[in-house]
């Protein structure tokens, strides 16, 4: 696994992710006086978001010979997919119950609030 060892790489890290995420409120309301959704851009956005952080993951996370202390991360990825598993089917189920019509009236207002 690759890990960044030095400040100024760690310090560059951390000022590319700012300049990317400093621009995203900028390229966003450009796009809305463009008349494009935000539910759209932001949809692109997070897609993107979700391959960029995969393919970074498998890359990085491949480079350099795995070892107990730090394995690499397709074997981290296999000692944790119980958790992932189980925070999905969780998150499914809140979202179920929550939109199940049990708890709305004829107003569409919900009983519980």
């Amino acid at each position: 696994m690759y890990l960044v060892e030095s400040k100024g790489g760690a310090i560059a890290c951390m000022l590319f992710s700012l300049f990317f995420l400093g621009t995203w409120p900028a390229i966003m309301t450009l796009l809305e006086r463009r008349g494009r959704l935000p539910q759209h851009t932001y949809l692109d956005y997070s897609i993107t978001n979700l391959l960029a952080a995969v393919i970074i993951a498998l890359t990085f996370g491949q480079i350099g010979s795995s070892t107990p202390e730090r394995p690499n991360f397709i074997t981290q990825l296999s000692q944790v997919s119980f958790s992932f598993m189980d925070h999905t089917y969780t998150s499914l189920g809140e979202i179920n119950e929550f939109l199940s019509p049990k708890h709305e009236n004829f107003t569409g207002k919900r009983d519980d609030l």
